[in-house]
């Protein structure tokens, strides 16, 4: 990935594309400005997207300004709604890969790489039996169908005057509109997550009890949950069970990325399973007036 100028214009360059980065940029990115311009060039293997400058990513703003990135995740639900409602009947659209790791415990050797990390993140996860049984159903891509991002983390959310950008389109296509959601309101818990006060004894009361100690993110996500559904409804609408298997997934599959990738398993990591699998188990306590 590399950045090149052509006048007044300044372009991120990404090689090599993806054929659903390709779709996304030259079917949807016309017509929404929380797309990022796309340019054709002469080289099918690369992409080129305009780069925002002094536009910094959520992850960016999260760092300083926790309570900022998070405004800017809740302003995503009229975007959502809008990607969600694309019409996809009869048009050829790529199938979405969201990152998704088969988890199952029984099948999740090619998920393993043997070390201490991986090893002690699995035994974690199998101890919690409802939360396996969430992944699962996740897996299978249960739910409402439509037109995905795929990647809704902080990092692929760009904050401009106009509203937000999303970039990165590449995992994107048609798929369960419940793994958008979920995306976007897991990465408002983790925010809340990295910024928790682990230096005090581990909290099991929260898992053991169910207890959701954390009212500022979850005011935050019954915000967007409000603003999703008053643009999308009926059977386009996931069901609370749907969702909150899809939001607790993505904080079990951020967790193994990310233990994985720095082959070490912190607190955070574990306090997202925790926090995901008390979700699951008391999921009104999160959003108490979701219908249905």
């Amino acid at each position: 990935m590399f950045l090149v100028a052509s006048g007044e214009a300044r372009w991120l360059v990404k090689a090599p594309r993806s054929g659903s980065e390709s779709w996304f940029y030259e079917t949807i990115g016309p017509h929404v400005r929380w797309i990022p311009t796309h340019t054709d060039v002469a080289d099918p293997s690369v992409v080129l997207t305009e780069y925002l400058e002094g536009c910094p990513s959520l992850f960016d703003i999260s760092a300083a300004d926790p309570a900022e990135a998070i405004d800017g995740l809740v302003s995503l639900a009229p975007v959502l709604a809008e990607l969600h409602r694309w019409p996809t009947e009869g048009a050829e659209v790529p199938s979405a890969t969201p990152p998704l790791p088969e988890l199952d415990p029984v099948h999740v050797s090619a998920w393993v790489d043997g070390t201490q990390p991986s090893r002690h993140l699995l035994r974690s996860l199998q101890r919690r039996e409802r939360l396996c049984q969430s992944l699962r159903r996740a897996c299978a891509r249960v739910g409402p169908q439509g037109l995905i991002h795929g990647d809704l983390k902080l990092d692929n959310v760009l904050s401009s005057p106009a509203g937000p950008i999303v970039i990165d389109w590449e995992l994107g296509g048609h798929g369960p509109l419940a793994w958008d959601l979920g995306s976007v309101l897991g990465s408002i818990l983790a925010i809340w997550i990295d910024g928790a006060d682990l230096d005090q004894p581990a909290p099991d009361h929260w898992f053991e009890n169910a207890v959701i100690p954390y009212p500022e993110a979850c005011s935050a996500v019954r915000r967007f949950v409000s603003e999703y559904r008053a643009r999308v409804t009926g059977p386009m609408m996931p069901t609370l069970s749907i969702l909150v298997d899809y939001l607790a997934s993505w904080l079990v599959a951020r967790s193994w990325v990310e233990s994985s990738l720095i082959s070490q398993v912190n607190p955070r990591h574990l306090l997202r399973l925790i926090i995901a699998e008390g979700i699951v188990r008391s999921p009104q306590a999160l959003l108490p007036e979701f219908a249905g």
